[in-house]
């Protein structure tokens, strides 16, 4: 063991710099292995992170939970990691539909719901408050963070004004967890009320005024010893998908590109030792004939790989590391946060996996030497015919013996290029499918607010329960009338207003009578035609008023509009029409038919179900009623797709999707409950910065004080997914990066190896009397040829795969992100390869040639 540690120690000082350069190659393929162990898990973190920031991560809570328990284990729920909120008071609006809740939240129910700050800071004593944004617009703030805040609580019939600090603005999370809470509340008949009084306004210490006190619960196990109304947190698996998501759009793409780099590193290091193992030709000889047998030789070749493994491995730590920290900072200077995290194990990984490889390459290139020396033994007699030209002889004495060496050239520009422009295409291509999916499906329409929350009930007509939400006639008022905003349409549809076609057995056209046989109210909520559900629903419509001898036509569906939306639909259709026949639309009278059978000038009776104030889905309160319109069909087109440049804007009136249109107008004036379920506009001065920000602002405060609504800001929408757009397309554009620049290094480690390792070839072609320089422009020739030619395989193997993905996504500009985008960087790199190899090849043969090519063979050997 001492004598082979000893001749290895030799043997690697004496030839310090060729080692030098086999440990340089095997450094960067280990900083690879780790770089990319490094990047997946910290695209694995980032996702996750993402993930808890939209969904939370709490196992369940329980609502309006028992306060005197709650405040007796208190310390022991928060050793238990379980977090704990106390509503003070409700905050007193002008006119949100939607109660707003102050209140405190310690530190242990902030972690688990993941609310965030977003400008400031959370509070700290009972005089300072943040609050979300919805919040914010709910109660008509315009108070910056620092600046005091006047609110007034109403506690227990008393209003009391209060003057805090603001401290911080949140990012929105008590509107999301509101609705769930509510949906869940309103079909349980033992909650106190189906408001869950949630704070969206906290203060920093909990107040002795408590009202409601809930608790969220870090394990996902039901717990029902502080109250009775449990909920699972089922955004977790939300969460869960959310995240599987993000890591398998980057896992293809990543196991590809690493899986074909780790082919490159085996190549690699197969010619490396090839190319150690013929310098080492000599040496072995000597060894020989002193005694050493083969089995010694083995040992040697597999501690010197061995030793240069681990010395690889050690350089290649810090190595990986600074190029992840590089990484990371240039991630958050576009904007994009990347978590660092990273695993004890990961180092491990390259260690193992490069002295695996590097050992049995090694022992296979030293066996497969002492065969090839066997089988030239047995060729003695044969002679090689005379070189007649210098093209011969070059080939002859150099590509040959550097064939080896020129194949691992090209085979590596190969991968750079190919990993290069399928992994940089393959980044754009995740972020471009789901960004331009998501803004085409949200089209040119800056806001639209519509109601997403409630169910439907049969015992209700098919009423969204609770009756309330939407956007009131009041406030879409306010929204025409303001100069900032351009509303586009307003309307009510079935998922809100219960609407049939009425009519009575026996007093029937052919028309209705087909209508009849296919959608009616008691076929559409027993379809398994059970007793007990007829039963039911028999008993529902005489609740209402009907008889036994209606029958309620639920297809085509009804939608009711305002006039001025009524107008936008006919000018879309190109439809005249006077001012005359839509006062005669409001009031009730006509309606239109969009995409139905129904033709101008018939006549039947649109009835609305009307609910009684203060009913519940158990009981109604009182006797329902309806309200009959006698309507005729004043006109009969069909409505071109994506009417306002949204296809959610107004999907109905389609051929696919054909309605019955009446006034919103007449409807509301039957039953005031109603309310518009979906509103859509457009900055009117899209130009103006001011009155962009005065209408965001407005539909923002009107959409955040309906209640159960949601807006889609097309601006913010867009930010939103650039920057989903952006933490999907980061992870592969960094491992892309990395492998390439270590890719690169590689190349031009190997370039220098092989011109360094053929001093012998030189020395017999300037002793034949090649002129130097001739001798440089070859050697510099042959290395861009290689070179060339790997990249330009590479390239075509990367282009074909490219245009697939092209033809596949056809509804992505695809095309054209890889012509601005991924071909020019594609065709850069591949400029800085040919330009790097040039100026190293010429550095590095003008260095051989200028000291003596003797001198340098003597001081190798």
């Amino acid at each position: 063991m001492n004598g082979n540690l000893f001749l290895t120690k030799r043997y690697m000082k004496r030839h310090f710099r060729q080692q030098l350069g086999a440990v340089l190659v095997l450094t960067l393929f280990a900083s690879a292995v780790l770089t990319m162990l490094f990047l997946t898990q910290c695209f694995h973190a980032t996702n996750e992170q993402a993930a808890y920031n939209e969904y939370g991560s709490f196992g369940g809570q329980t609502i309006f939970a028992n306060m005197d328990k709650v405040n007796s284990d208190r310390a022991k729920l928060e050793a238990e990691g379980n977090g704990i909120v106390s509503v003070q008071a409700q905050v007193q609006t002008s006119d949100a539909a939607d109660a707003v809740y102050i209140g405190y939240m310690d530190e242990n129910a902030r972690k688990l719901r993941a609310v965030r700050v977003q400008e400031g800071r959370f509070p700290t004593d009972a005089h300072e408050i943040a609050l979300d944004k919805d919040a914010y617009y709910r109660l008509n703030l315009n108070a910056k963070v620092g600046e005091k805040v006047t609110l007034k609580l109403k506690n227990k019939q008393s209003v009391q004004t209060e003057t805090y600090t603001l401290t911080g603005i949140l990012y929105d999370y008590a509107d999301h967890w509101r609705k769930i809470v509510q949906d869940n509340l309103v079909q349980r008949p033992n909650a106190p009320t189906t408001d869950p009084e949630l704070p969206s306004v906290l203060t920093g210490s909990v107040s002795e005024n408590t009202i409601a006190t809930h608790v969220f619960y870090r394990e996902e196990l039901e717990r029902t010893e502080y109250g009775d109304i449990f909920l699972y947190n089922m955004e977790s698996f939300r969460a869960k998908d959310y995240t599987q998501q993000l890591d398998r759009s980057t896992a293809n793409v990543t196991l590809f590109i690493g899986g074909f780099f780790l082919l490159l590193t085996v190549f690699g290091t197969w010619v490396l030792a090839h190319v150690t193992l013929q310098s080492r030709e000599k040496f072995t000889k000597t060894l020989q004939k002193v005694g050493l047998t083969g089995k010694e030789l083995r040992t040697q070749f597999l501690m010197q790989a061995g030793l240069l493994t681990v010395i690889a491995w050690v350089f290649s730590l810090p190595l990986s590391f600074g190029i992840l920290a590089l990484i990371l900072a240039i991630a958050k200077g576009w904007g994009t946060t990347l978590l660092f995290s990273v695993s004890w194990w990961m180092p491990l990984v390259p260690l193992g996996l490069m002295l695996t490889v590097s050992v049995l390459i090694f022992l296979l290139q030293a066996h497969g030497l002492q065969k090839c020396k066997k089988r030239s033994k047995k060729r003695k007699q044969k002679r090689a015919s005379a070189a007649q030209t210098f093209s011969q002889l070059w080939t002859k004495l150099y590509r040959k013996s550097s064939y080896g060496r020129m194949t691992a050239l090209t085979v590596l520009c190969l991968g750079c290029v190919l990993i290069l422009e399928f992994g940089t295409f393959s980044g754009e291509t995740a972020a471009a499918t789901h960004f331009y999916g998501a803004v085409q499906g949200m089209g040119t329409m800056d806001y639209q607010v519509y109601v997403e929350q409630g169910a439907c009930f049969p015992q209700l007509m098919g009423a969204n329960f609770p009756r309330d939400l939407g956007m009131s006639a009041q406030k879409l008022t306010e929204l025409r009338k303001s100069p900032d905003l351009d509303v586009q349409c307003a309307y009510i549809d079935n998922t809100v207003m219960p609407a049939f076609i009425r009519i009575q057995k026996g007093h029937s056209t052919p028309l209705l009578d087909k209508l009849m046989k296919q959608h009616t109210f008691e076929k559409d909520n027993n379809q398994d035609n059970n007793p007990a559900y007829t039963k039911e629903d028999k008993q529902t419509k005489l609740n209402f008023g009907y008889t036994e001898q209606d029958v309620l036509i639920t297809n085509p569906s009804i939608v009711a509009v305002d006039r001025d939306t009524m107008k936008k639909l006919l000018q879309a259709n190109h439809q005249t029409f006077t001012e005359a026949e839509l006062d005669t639309f409001v009031q009730g009278k006509n309606v239109f038919s969009l995409g139905t059978d129904f033709q101008k000038g018939d006549t039947f009776t649109v009835s609305v179900p009307i609910i009684p104030e203060g009913s519940t889905t158990e009981k109604l309160n009182g006797k329902g009623s309806h309200k009959d319109f006698a309507v005729t069909v004043q006109d009969s087109f069909i409505l071109p797709q994506n009417v306002f440049g949204s296809p959610s804007a107004f999907r109905y009136g389609t051929k696919n999707s054909p309605c019955i249109v009446m006034s919103a107008e007449a409807v509301i004036s039957a039953d005031s409950q109603l309310r518009y379920f979906q509103v859509c506009a457009n900055r009117a001065h899209p130009n103006d910065a001011a009155s962009s920000a005065r209408a965001a602002a407005l539909i923002h405060r009107i959409a955040a004080s309906s209640k159960g609504m949601g807006i889609t800001d097309r601006e913010e929408s867009i930010a939103g997914w650039k920057q989903k757009a952006n933490q999907e397309k980061w992870p592969i554009y960094a491992l892309t990066i990395a492998l390439v620049a270590i890719t690169l290094a590689a190349v031009t480690a190997l370039n220098r190896i092989k011109l360094k390792s053929n001093l012998h070839t030189y020395a017999l072609l300037c002793a034949v009397g090649t002129e130097p320089g001739r001798l440089q422009r070859n050697l510099i020739k042959d290395s861009l040829k290689s070179i060339g030619v790997g990249c330009a395989f590479g390239f075509c193997a990367a282009t074909v795969p490219c245009m697939l993905l092209i033809q596949h996504y056809w509804y992505v500009p695809l095309l054209n992100i890889w012509l601005s985008a991924v071909l020019p960087l594609t065709l850069l790199c591949i400029a800085v390869i040919l330009c790097v190899t040039a100026v190293s090849s010429a550095a590095t043969v003008h260095k051989i040639l200028k000291n003596s090519i003797l001198a340098s063979l003597s001081a190798q050997y």
